[in-house]
């Protein structure tokens, strides 16, 4: 039989809907910090120590702008895609 456990992720996120760090209980009910993230001003995410995790794959993968990072590295913004390496828009 498999049991399957609910997990939160808590996040704090500043006035432009950025997840600035995530926290995730731990097996000891402690509150622990999963993921940090600092922006350049275009999205590219500043790369700093083990905790930062830019690529796609973390706990969460909402982060620029509250905007879901893809495997390709790119932020979906809906109809269009945002290369933040570069700071402009593109189409796949």
């Amino acid at each position: 039989m498999v049991v399957f456990t609910i997990s939160y992720i808590y996040q704090y996120r500043d006035h432009l809907g950025n997840a600035r760090v995530s926290f995730a209980k731990n097996s000891e009910g402690v509150l622990e910090v999963t993921d940090t993230n600092n922006y350049y001003p275009f999205g590219l995410n500043h790369i700093e120590g083990m905790l930062s995790s830019s690529n796609f794959g973390s706990y969460y993968s909402y982060k620029y702008n509250g905007k879901e990072l893809q495997e390709t590295g790119f932020y979906d913004y809906g109809a269009r895609m945002y290369m933040a390496d570069i700071g402009r828009w593109g189409v796949i």
